[in-house]
């Protein structure tokens, strides 16, 4: 069995996460991201921690386990930011030790380290990464679901299968993106308990019995998510399968998956590879190198044995990562989502990473020399796609200031100030926003930064001023870009309420920070301050 204790293996595993910290974090120059404005705006040094959590119900009830975690994180001091990204990756770090010491215990040591590897680096999904509050529910999940398969790996009894149920149910009630993972611990179970060595109808009743309480289990939890968004005033249910469209829907996004996995993902990778190559960078070239290096020792090994599987393990275990490759997208369409390798949206593909880094894995049972080479090649391509994304939220962090403290300097104090800025930069990687079109990062960000004095919104400059923005009915409203990813039309957004009786008497400021102009002036003359900031017609 493996000993974490060994010295030679400690100190690999130190000098990783050594380098994985140094490599990853400037904790002076990120800045917050996403949702995580939001978060943070609303809950401004606020110790309060149950009134806290009754306001996080509203929109996490239906994930209790994340709601605590959240609540937790609310009453952490708001400006330090770093205080956020240390828990949120000391939690990944921990899951990906965990994983690691569950593999080697259910298939070899070897497996297990070259599972830990690619786990740490994760280039297809790494949302988590820079959004660690919002999307730390997802580095939360894969933590409790670690541990389900560590106490499934440990195969003694009852006790532990039903301590990992528990730790699998947490892994739920945090974020459902794991529930794709499921067919791994049934796998595992069936696996150390010698199932597979049953005769064909016995395998057959224990399978059925199996998925017969799995199926009885996942409705469990979905009635029980109906049941406590009684208690809730959000629309938190949005399950796909009870829409009109879900079947077309199905259909439409068919091939999406299999467009990701052989187009998109290794376009992410090569591009990233090209990028990082044609800068000279001798740290990150001298990080590629210290973990090839460190690779090439686990891979090639000989100290390390290897326990022989059979084909019909094999089979059965790739069998198993078919259905976890087709679970992570159908939950993209139960939640009522598109799957998306770009940006943000990433996030729902964590899973894919670590349906990656398992079935890559499996290099260890080989000695093919093309294969090895494949692993190695792959690993440098996410390794390197991977360094190019916290380039860019590095520079983007640097951006989101500069806009930040442009819109305070213009606004001065209690003064309402619309927007126009780029979404991305010119040369932009993986669809990375500066500030995004679907949430009011921007807007949050503002009210986070000044304490609430200035309020602020987001405008698209557009060929027409009252496709800009415009006042009827006591609102004022633009058109932006559609938040909902399936549709791409422009959408009516309503800003703000102003009675009749205020339009001459509210100021308002109208700036295009990519043109550096701007002007002040009332409601009433809206349509000549739009013409004279952007031209429109």
């Amino acid at each position: 069995m493996f000993n974490i204790l060994n010295i030679k293996n400690s100190i690999i595993l130190i000098i990783i996460i050594l380098f994985y910290f140094l490599f990853n974090f400037n904790f002076d120059q990120f800045e917050f991201y996403y949702d995580d404005y939001w978060f943070v705006s609303s809950f401004r040094n606020s110790n309060d921690l149950f009134t806290n959590f009754i306001t996080l119900k509203e929109y996490y009830i239906v994930r209790p386990i994340g709601l605590t975690y959240l609540s937790l994180l609310s009453i952490i001091e708001s400006e330090k930011l770093g205080i956020y990204y240390l828990i949120n990756i000391f939690i990944w770090l921990i899951s990906s030790l965990i994983l690691y010491l569950s593999f080697a215990r259910i298939i070899n040591i070897k497996f297990g380290l070259i599972f830990f590897f690619f786990f740490l680096f994760p280039s297809i999904s790494s949302a988590f990464l820079f959004s660690p509050i919002i999307q730390g529910l997802s580095t939360i999940s894969i933590f409790f679901w670690s541990l389900s398969l560590y106490f499934l790996s440990k195969n003694k009894g009852l006790t532990n299968t039903l301590i990992s149920i528990i730790f699998l149910t947490m892994s739920f009630l945090s974020y459902e993106i794991s529930f794709s993972l499921v067919p791994i611990n049934i796998f595992v179970y069936c696996y150390l308990n010698n199932i597979f060595s049953y005769s064909i109808k016995d395998l057959f009743y224990k399978v059925i019995k199996i998925l017969f309480f799995s199926i009885i289990f996942v409705l469990l939890f979905y009635f029980f998510q109906k049941f406590v968004s009684l208690y809730s005033e959000a629309n938190l249910i949005k399950y796909g399968f009870n829409e009109e469209d879900f079947l077309i829907n199905v259909q439409k996004y068919f091939f999406t998956p299999f467009k990701i996995l052989y187009y998109e993902i290794p376009k992410l990778w090569i591009i990233g590879a090209i990028k990082t190559l044609s800068k000279i960078n001798y740290f990150l070239f001298f990080l590629i190198l210290f973990l090839n290096l460190i690779l090439y020792l686990i891979i090639f090994n000989k100290k390390i044995t290897i326990n022989r599987i059979s084909f019909k393990i094999l089979f059965i275990f790739n069998l198993t990562l078919a259905f976890v490759f087709v679970g992570i997208f159908l939950i993209y369409l139960v939640a009522t989502s598109v799957p998306d390798v770009t940006g943000y949206y990433s996030r729902g593909l964590l899973c894919l990473h670590i349906f990656f880094s398992i079935f890559l894995s499996q290099m260890v049972f080989t000695k093919n020399k093309f294969v090895i080479f494949f692993t190695f090649l792959i690993f440098n391509l996410n390794f390197m796609s991977l360094s190019q994304k916290f380039l860019i939220h590095l520079d983007y962090g640097k951006e989101r200031k500069k806009i930040i403290e442009a819109t305070k300097t213009l606004a001065g104090v209690n003064k309402v100030i619309f927007t126009n800025f780029n979404t991305f930069k010119t040369e932009n990687y993986n669809l990375i926003p500066i500030f995004s079109d679907e949430v009011f990062d921007y807007s949050n960000a503002i009210n986070f930064y000044t304490e609430n004095q200035i309020l602020a919104h987001r405008i698209y400059k557009k060929e027409k001023c009252n496709k800009i923005l415009y006042y009827e009915n006591n609102t004022l409203t633009g058109y932006v870009p559609s938040r909902n990813r399936k549709f791409t039309e422009d959408q009516n957004l309503r800003f703000m309420k102003i009675l009749k009786e205020d339009v001459k008497k509210t100021s308002i400021i109208i700036y295009d920070y990519n043109k550096k102009k701007f002007i002040e002036g009332k409601i009433n003359n809206l349509d000549f301050l739009l013409k004279s900031v952007f031209d429109c017609l």
